[in-house]
């Protein structure tokens, strides 16, 4: 399957380069010296340089809430370090890199696709059992239920496609950013902060003390994690 990449750039020679090294992979590569907004539907990530073509909020806010997949940075000047910590903190970018190569740049893309790729939320489709059980819980896909210690809960389809995703990401670090643009496909601060609520709602039906989580943990500033013992 192709992988669409959009470069924002007005040098030539990184775009060459990376269109060269891109060849012989499944990527293909549209090059823009500003940004075409139409094309954000049909590219699973972005690279922006940021050495000639700033980045205001507005456009940082757009990118983030259309593209479902890596967005990273380059640069061949100094930046703040406010500024910097701000692309992760509120526009909630993957990557900076400083004075990279395209060799480097492609490395750090093929790494980042590939998160992307795993943390897709697993359709339903029949390879998926209509039961899976994971530790103490046992979820039904048909019924919209989970099972807890011979509790059953019926589930929202929202807390159903929550609790799937976790099921199938046993014991790995979820950021927000993750969560939202698997479950929600959509990664707008207003997702974001409706998330800690959903999962709050979500320990009611699989924890047996939902104020002192032991499946459904969170993990301070980082995100979550769900927690399976090893066999």
């Amino acid at each position: 399957m192709t992988v669409n990449i959009l470069l924002i750039t007005e040098h030539e020679q990184l775009s060459h380069q990376l269109l060269r090294l891109m060849a012989p992979q499944t990527y293909h590569l549209y090059t823009a010296q500003t940004l075409p907004i139409y094309l954000l539907p049909q590219v699973s990530g972005v690279i922006w340089d940021l050495t000639v073509t700033p980045l205001n909020p507005t456009t940082a806010h757009l990118l983030r809430s259309q593209v479902m997949g890596p967005i990273i940075l380059i640069n061949r000047r100094p930046q703040a370090a406010a500024t910097i910590n701000r692309y992760f903190s509120v526009n909630h970018f993957d990557d900076y890199l400083v004075h990279p190569d395209a060799l480097s740049i492609l490395a750090r893309l093929d790494q980042r696709i590939w998160c992307y790729q795993q943390l897709q939320l697993p359709c339903l489709q029949s390879q998926t059992p209509d039961l899976l059980t994971v530790a103490t819980l046992t979820l039904n896909l048909n019924t919209c239920q989970v099972t807890h210690h011979h509790e059953t809960h019926h589930l929202s389809a929202t807390h159903l496609h929550l609790l799937l995703f976790f099921m199938t990401h046993p014991n790995r670090l979820i950021s927000r950013v993750q969560l939202a643009a698997a479950v929600w496909g959509t990664t707008e601060p207003t997702t974001l902060r409706i998330i800690d609520t959903q999962i709050s709602k979500l320990r009611h039906a699989i924890e047996q003390n939902p104020k002192q989580p032991q499946l459904l943990t969170t993990v301070r500033r980082l995100g979550y994690l769900f927690k399976v013992p090893a066999p």
